[in-house]
């Protein structure tokens, strides 16, 4: 990447961190017992979440290669649905109704499903060798002991949900497990390598999803809606911040080698 590249690059990140901060500052200082937190916040999320559509669809539509492409296409996909069922969640908010599981969860899964679409297309172009998959293998094994312990310690206080809630609980964190799964798999097989930057930018961004999430359902099936629930957002917004910095950074890749 060019000198301009860079520094247009490192302005991006400023502009993300200033975007970060001002989430914490709403988040964290706005009183959770206030009557319109909910939708204060819900505000902010769905804000930033709307920039990350706008800007995975701005590099998508700048790649020419067809393989790469349907890669762009499924992530875009995915932030899409991912989106959508954020102003889905956001609506149920306004009208006072706050299920365990809602219409949101269908778009949120349909996110999910391209999200790991786009990761497995990547995969099916790159070596992917042994070792590869056991740095894979043994952070998603991580992840799945917290999730475990997650489950035990919900089932030890009693999570009183219909059977259509706990399969809904259930599914989350097997589409968690994948997703960080196939995410540190690329990272490792990509290196450090100047030009898988972007890739490792996103699959950044998905573990961070989805270790918010494991954390909201957590406090979701607990019925647990203070401070600690909501800190999840926030690292929510990192992993969608992360994610649009790789597709920002793609771009600028695509434009330094057009010049």
């Amino acid at each position: 990447m060019f000198f301009k590249e860079k520094g247009e690059f490192r302005k991006a990140v400023i502009i993300a961190a200033m975007i970060f901060f001002v989430a914490c500052c709403v988040y964290l200082l706005v009183p959770v017992d206030y009557k319109n937190y909910d939708r204060i916040v819900n505000h902010v999320y769905d804000t930033i979440a709307l920039f990350v559509v706008l800007t995975v669809y701005l590099t998508f539509k700048d790649i020419k290669d067809a393989k790469l492409s349907k890669v762009w296409f499924y992530l875009f996909l995915a932030v899409s649905f991912w989106f959508i069922g954020d102003l889905t969640r956001t609506l149920l908010v306004y009208v006072d109704i706050s299920p365990l599981v809602s219409p949101a969860d269908i778009l949120y899964f349909t996110g999910y499903f391209f999200a790991v679409a786009s990761l497995y297309q990547k995969i099916k172009d790159v070596d992917i060798s042994r070792k590869d998959k056991i740095n894979a293998a043994i952070v998603t094994s991580i992840l799945l002991v917290m999730i475990t312990m997650n489950f035990i310690s919900i089932a030890i206080d009693g999570c009183h949900k219909g059977i259509y809630e706990k399969i809904v609980m259930v599914a989350y964190p097997i589409a968690n497990t994948i997703l960080v799964f196939l995410s540190v798999m690329l990272i490792s097989a990509f290196g450090k390598k100047e030009e898988s930057a972007p890739l490792r930018l996103i699959c950044t961004g998905f573990i961070l999803w989805a270790l918010a999430d494991i954390g909201m359902s957590y406090f979701k099936c607990r019925g647990i809606h203070n401070i600690g629930f909501y800190s999840n957002y926030l690292i929510f917004i990192a992993g969608m911040l992360s994610i649009a910095l790789g597709s920002y950074y793609r771009r600028l890749l695509l434009k330094a080698n057009k010049n």
